[in-house]
C-alpha cells in the first residue's frame, strides 16, 4: 500500500523499520524521530492502519511540502554559515550553536506537522 492510505497515528513497516504515521508526510520511527516520507512510498500496514478515506485536500499537502522544502534550503543555508565561521570561534559554542539549530529545526517540523 502507499503511505498515504495509511491512518495517522497508525503503525506501519517501511524498509524493515516499523514507523507511526506523524502527518500526511511525516512518520515517528521506535527512537522517537522523524522521517520524511514521500506520500508514493510502499508500505505494509501493521492492524489498523489503513485510512478510512483517502487524502481529500492535495493542495494543504503540496503547501506542507513547499514549506518544509524552503525551510530546508533556509537550514542548509544556515550550516553553510556555521562552516565559515569554524575555526573562528569556540569549538564548544559552534557545538551549542548547532545542536540549538537542531533542535528549532526539529520542533518547526513537529509544530508544522500537527
Amino acid at each position: 500500500m502507499k503511505f498515504t492510505q495509511v491512518a495517522n497515528g497508525a503503525q506501519f513497516e517501511y524498509k524493515g523499520a516499523i514507523y507511526t504515521k506523524s502527518g500526511p508526510l511525516m512518520a515517528v520511527d521506535e527512537t522517537g524521530a522523524s522521517k520524511m516520507l514521500p506520500r508514493s512510498a510502499d508500505v505494509t500496514p501493521l492492524t489498523g492502519a489503513i485510512a478510512t478515506k483517502p487524502p481529500t485536500d492535495i493542495n494543504s499537502e503540496m503547501n506542507v511540502l513547499k514549506v518544509i522544502s524552503t525551510f530546508e534550503a533556509f537550514y542548509a543555508q544556515c550550516q553553510a554559515c556555521f562552516q565559515e565561521v569554524e575555526g573562528k570561534i569556540d569549538p564548544q559554542t559552534l557545538k551549542q550553536m548547532k545542536a540549538e539549530l537542531e533542535r528549532a529545526r526539529q520542533k518547526f517540523i513537529d509544530k508544522l506537522m500537527q
